[in-house]
């Protein structure tokens, strides 16, 4: 499991294959749609069609492509990894703001520094993904 996961993340990583399953996400296209809405070159929109085929993340149904419910899962596991990058980026600027505080004004918020120092993020993430397969 934690290889496919890992596989998973790698093949996602690439720009186009996470371009694809976006759009997929939101319609379903025919080949030239796809070229024609990433302005992308038609040898590099057939690879990355072709892999996520073979990972199951796409399908094809007569000339048009859709997103599978494995896909779309996958699509969604990466957009909350997104939010959560975001988070923690403002975890940070909110510890940053905190410790400038007076003393008299942090009343309350202790409770939050503590979270912000024993948050591990990156371990919860990746074992979050591997719970997830």
């Amino acid at each position: 499991m934690r290889e496919k996961c890992f596989e998973l993340i790698k093949e996602c990583l690439n720009p186009w294959r996470y371009q694809i399953l976006e759009l997929l996400s939101k319609k379903k296209c025919k080949f030239s749609e796809i070229v024609e809405e990433l302005k992308a070159p038609k040898s590099t929109v057939s690879r990355a069609l072709s892999r996520l085929e073979k990972l199951e993340m796409i399908r094809k149904r007569g000339e048009v492509y859709e997103i599978s419910s494995y896909g779309d899962l996958i699509l969604t596991t990466f957009e909350n990894l997104l939010e959560s990058f975001e988070f923690e980026e403002e975890i940070k600027k909110a510890e940053e703001f905190l410790k400038m505080l007076p003393p008299y004004l942090k009343h309350g918020f202790p409770l939050v520094l503590r979270f912000s120092e024993k948050f591990e993020f990156l371990d919860g993430v990746m074992k979050g993904l591997e719970d997830l397969f």
